[in-house]
């Protein structure tokens, strides 16, 4: 027999063997053929109109600074020339911010947050204003923005209760004494820093006040080797050790960080359930020696 017939042979009895495992009943070859290897989805057009939100870039946290969304889906270029936010927790009046939110454009405007009132149910339904040359219009913020504004405004009347309470301040020691850094640098290179909380003479509240954890930055790592100290009962001064360590040494990071020292405490406040989550920035002394063991820490792995 010629090899090729023994090859046609062998391909016959495949076919004959495939043909006998595969039951009458399997669903094979054309049904799979026909399942959709990708769906696509339309979303429906914007209804037209005009629309607001609130938001506040990540950059801005724990100021003043915020913006009034505005989405205008109408054929009109809306001119507006005052902006303002209707709602008990910042009560206040527009500001003027002259800007043209074109036909289907979304424009964020500033606004700069009035002083919140802390008395109030953050529950009620926050309203935008846009004012123009020819008229008012009132919009309520949407869920989206509503979270954005009752986050920040907790955030706020957090830090107005312990700034009436304590002032928060960071002991930073020399780092070319005091940082302990392995040969060639790095990640494992650490310093020690003291988190200050000073009573103020003028507060009522005698309540004592524990450090739950910490948090740093993209640069700057934060730890807590011991939880639990603080601020006494009644005690005018705590003072609570910390330990701080390089986050990341590349180009990248070091240039490009929005917020190095946007570090937050969780405080305990008396026998309050829940900590209370501060923005606690060291000052300008503070922040030139936590740079400068950077500079050590990460020496010969960036260009600063």
């Amino acid at each position: 027999m010629s090899v090729r017939r023994t090859a046609r042979s062998l391909a016959v009895g495949l076919l004959v063997l495939v043909a006998a495992c595969s039951g009458p009943d399997e669903d094979v070859g054309p049904a799979a053929e026909e399942s959709p290897s990708h769906v696509v989805v339309s979303l429906p057009p914007e209804p037209p109109g005009i629309r607001m939100s609130f938001l506040q870039q990540r950059i801005w946290e724990g100021t003043r600074r915020a913006d009034v969304r505005v989405i205008n889906i109408t054929e009109e270029t809306l001119a507006v020339r005052r902006i303002g936010l209707e709602w008990p927790g910042y009560p206040g009046s527009p500001q003027r911010f002259a800007a043209d939110v074109s036909p289907g454009q979304t424009l964020d405007l500033h606004y700069r947050l009035p002083a919140p009132d802390c008395t109030v149910d953050p529950a009620t339904p926050a309203t935008g204003i846009a004012i123009t040359g020819r008229q008012t219009i009132r919009r309520e913020i949407d869920d989206a923005g509503m979270r954005f504004l009752q986050r920040i405004w907790e955030s706020a009347c957090t830090r107005l209760r312990i700034d009436r309470m304590l002032t928060i301040a960071y002991d930073v020691p020399r780092p070319a004494t005091a940082a302990d850094i392995p040969p060639g640098g790095g990640l494992d290179a650490t310093m020690p820093v003291h988190l200050r909380l000073v009573r103020r003479p003028s507060s009522s509240d005698s309540s004592a006040v524990v450090v739950d954890n910490v948090q740093g930055t993209v640069l700057f790592d934060l730890s807590l080797p011991r939880s639990g100290v603080g601020l006494e009962t009644a005690g005018p001064a705590g003072v609570v050790p910390l330990v701080v360590d390089p986050g990341r040494c590349d180009e990248h990071a070091r240039s490009q960080a929005s917020q190095p020292f946007a570090f937050r405490v969780w405080l305990r406040v008396g026998d309050d359930p829940d900590p209370l989550s501060v923005l606690a920035v060291p000052d300008q002394a503070a922040q030139l020696r936590l740079l400068k063991f950077l500079d050590l820490a990460c020496a010969g792995r960036t260009a600063h």
